[in-house]
């Protein structure tokens, strides 16, 4: 797609992408630097290609990524506990709650 965008475009000229699916082509003209519009009917290619071309916060991602790595290990370290008596995945029920009477 870069060959293509540099061979028929020069930076600065607008892209128009009608079916632009996953949003390859506007992720590489933003690369370049063209400004670009993608359209497409399908709402979930749509919802690809934002994720693909939003701005993120790095440090708010990391931030994140780092509150699941710690959650997971918390996660992780009770499952393999001797005293498994704290994890309440399955808490027990009384039999009588399912009779059917």
């Amino acid at each position: 797609m870069e060959w293509f965008l540099k061979r028929y475009f020069k930076v600065g000229d607008w892209v128009l992408d009608p079916f632009m699916g996953s949003g390859t082509t506007l992720v590489q003209a933003c690369e370049l630097p063209m400004p670009s519009v993608g359209i497409d009917i399908s709402e979930f290619n749509c919802l690809v290609a934002r994720v693909k071309l939003v701005e993120y916060d790095l440090l708010k991602a990391r931030r994140g990524v780092l509150e699941v790595e710690s959650r997971a290990q918390r996660f992780s370290t009770r499952l393999t506990q001797k005293d498994d008596s704290s994890l309440d995945l399955f808490p027990r029920v009384p039999w009588h709650v399912f009779s059917m009477s």
